[in-house]
């Protein structure tokens, strides 16, 4: 009997299409399980690992910044503030490189900002602007003149406390005799706070690994907390960026913007401190 249906199944055509039929019925089954089980393994909205910065291996390529400083499209009044802005020995001490995308701050609006930009290549640059800068006449043409300078220096109007900036989103930022324009506060610590709230700001926007750079004026001589070398200035800063959570990667001071004046005795100029901060990675 066990003969007669072993040869009457393997010989039978439909018992043949009934095996395959079954079989894969079992591996769909299967499949079909082993998928579920892996659908299950996965939480709905769980985390997803970070993106890293899309610049992120081209940031050891160096800007060329001696190229954006000698292109002929600079004007005879931008190279005339060279000598007391030193941009080549600020850009080089902060490491300025290729493709990077970039934020500036800046007392006069455009000039770091045309230099980064032509210097960077494809990167990008914005650049935080005051509402002035673009409604006056004058101002506004200046600022035109500058992005001429750099296709890829985009200008922002808007006050530092509406400012916002995605997490993550840039590589290099540059606050340059910046510090007047970060509050509008006359009250102390209502500026303090409005200082240390963009600072904190900057350290969400900035990738881990990311640079800023501050450039500053010393201390008033006569203010009693100045200290020997640059003032209580860069102390305050470094401290400022301490609690935000960057990393002091470098300190140095530029050379006085002029050397005084031999025919009224009138001193040099105090040197600038210059603070190379870093996100912990």
């Amino acid at each position: 009997m066990q003969q007669l249906i072993s040869r009457k199944f393997v010989g039978s055509p439909g018992a043949w299409l009934r095996c395959a039929r079954y079989a894969a019925t079992g591996i769909a089954l299967v499949v079909g399980s082993t998928l579920a089980a892996q659908m299950v393994s996965i939480p709905l909205g769980g985390p997803r690992p970070q993106r890293p910065s899309p610049n992120a291996g081209l940031l050891g390529a160096p800007a060329d910044i001696a190229g954006a400083l000698e292109t002929r499209r600079r004007s005879p009044a931008e190279r005339s503030l060279d000598e007391a802005r030193h941009p080549a020995e600020v850009l080089t001490f902060l490491g300025l490189s290729n493709r990077v995308r970039a934020f500036v701050v800046e007392r006069d609006p455009g000039y770091f900002g045309a230099i980064i930009g032509a210097a960077i290549g494809n990167g990008r640059v914005t650049e935080l602007l005051p509402a002035a800068a673009l409604q006056d006449p004058a101002a506004r043409a200046a600022v035109s003149n500058e992005i001429s300078l750099a296709p890829g220096l985009t200008p922002l109007a808007v006050a530092p406390a509406a400012l916002r900036l995605a997490p993550g989103s840039l590589d290099f930022v540059l606050l340059d005799l910046a510090f007047d324009r970060l509050s509008s506060a006359t009250a102390p610590d209502a500026r303090a706070a409005d200082i240390a709230a963009f600072i904190q700001k900057l350290f969400s926007a900035v990738r881990p690994g990311g640079i800023v750079g501050v450039v500053g004026d010393p201390a008033p001589s006569d203010d009693p907390r100045a200290d020997a070398a640059t003032g209580s200035a860069a102390s305050k800063v470094r401290a400022d960026f301490s609690r935000a959570g960057f990393i002091l990667d470098n300190a140095g001071r530029l050379r006085g913007d002029d050397g005084g004046s031999a025919a009224t005795d009138e001193p040099a100029a105090p040197p600038r401190f210059i603070l190379r901060f870093r996100k912990p990675e």
